[in-house]
């Protein structure tokens, strides 16, 4: 198996979609780590997405007006005179992402306070590590993993050196507890 990366549970092996249905208990073998959802967390996403619309809107108003007032004309404008006009856009349809993510945000943080399990976070389960994070599902192969530096997952897709940080707050444990658990995952597949 590669990495694999994707937004979709259906392109993931039967035995990981497994993993992140929380109406399916988790095998004895797996070890989760949860991420932690807050209101404070959500809300703070939205201030940037209210602050990345707002830049977004004087960037577009701004590229709207150089266009409109360019003295050159409109057949002899070059790329770089679109550019204010596509950041603004950019940073509008950014913006738009965070704030509409508001309410189910929210949910997750509900639903942790609930005391439920939101199945967001970190498995490690036999030879695979799999990083369920707000954006994307991420399965990690033994061999693909290069490493733990600075709270960061270091691995290999396609030959390339790629890597993402691990959840800063997790349910009910330490994160160093999770790096512990990731370093002792890694040495077992090493034969160490």
């Amino acid at each position: 198996m590669n990495v694999i990366i994707t937004s979709m549970p259906e392109k993931l092996p039967e035995s990981v979609r497994g993993l992140i249905d929380e109406h399916t208990p988790l095998p004895a073998n797996v070890a989760f780590f949860e991420e932690r959802f807050t209101t404070g967390g959500a809300l703070y996403k939205t201030m940037m997405g209210v602050a990345l619309s707002v830049i977004g809107i004087l960037l577009a108003l701004f590229g709207i007006y150089d266009l409109l007032h360019s003295a050159v004309g409109i057949g002899k404008l070059s790329t770089i005179d679109y550019w204010p006009l596509i950041a603004g856009v950019v940073c509008l349809f950014g913006g738009y992402l965070l704030v509409a993510s508001l309410k189910a945000r929210m949910k997750l943080a509900r639903d942790q306070q609930g005391g439920l399990k939101t199945r967001y976070g970190i498995f490690l389960v036999d030879d695979l590590l799999v990083s369920r994070s707000w954006f994307d599902i991420t399965v990690i192969p033994r061999p693909f993993f290069k490493g733990l530096v600075n709270h960061a997952i270091r691995y290999e897709l396609e030959g390339a050196a790629k890597s993402f940080d691990l959840p800063k707050q997790i349910v009910g444990r330490e994160a160093g507890e999770m790096d512990q658990a990731i370093g002792e995952w890694a040495k077992r597949g090493s034969g160490s």
